[in-house]
């Protein structure tokens, strides 16, 4: 994640990375992630993020214009901060630890405000839509290319398409926690793993 994708969200882009703005950006940040969890989505409003972040409230309006965007911002920002990136040594391992901190973060409070904003604020501004494809073809990107370094030390096949073989492990897996609102045990996560890759392995 870039910070012209978030900063597509604003209308004062961070020019200046150590001085007033950032700060703004950085306590506006830390007090919308804040409310998420503790309120949600629906119930949170540029006047009480204002507030908490001790600035006015007019200078949120004028640089993020709306909630969406506001809460996408800090959405990016906290992903791009969090998003895990393991590299073991082993792709079964980097899976499954990039499988195990999903699922910790997938059934938060904060999450649920996430998926809103990916799934329905993305429809209606192109901007936030953007900046949530981008987050998700850097993500993608990442595990191309840990399913490559698998391939290159020999622990698996050649796979034909990476991001089918993406959707194959995690699919199923968003799929269960959604669906259920419960977490995979470790052993669950290993077994959706294994069942996937057990074509690709090398023997």
């Amino acid at each position: 994640m870039t910070n012209r994708s978030i900063a597509k969200l604003e209308s004062a882009p961070l020019e200046r990375p150590s001085g007033r703005s950032a700060r703004v950006g950085e306590a506006v940040t830390k007090a919308t992630l804040e409310l998420l969890s503790e309120e949600g989505y629906s119930e949170i409003t540029l006047e009480k993020v204002a507030e908490r972040a001790s600035v006015n409230r007019a200078t949120l309006y004028r640089r993020w214009h709306s909630k969406p965007r506001l809460v996408a911002s800090a959405m990016l920002a906290f992903m791009h901060k969090n998003a895990p990136s393991p590299d073991t040594g082993s792709v079964r391992e980097d899976l499954l630890k990039l499988m195990l901190a999903l699922n910790d973060f997938i059934v938060t409070p904060l999450s649920i405000s996430f998926f809103q904003v990916m799934g329905v604020e993305a429809r209606k501004d192109p901007d936030v839509a953007e900046a949530v494809s981008e987050f998700w073809e850097n993500r993608f990107k990442f595990t191309r290319e840990l399913i490559d370094r698998g391939v290159k030390r020999g622990e698996l096949k050649p796979v034909p398409d990476n991001d089918v073989l993406i959707e194959q492990i995690f699919g199923p897996f968003y799929l269960r926690v959604l669906r259920k609102g419960s977490a995979l045990s470790k052993a669950e996560a290993t077994e959706q793993i294994d069942r996937i890759l057990g074509n690709y392995f090398v023997e």
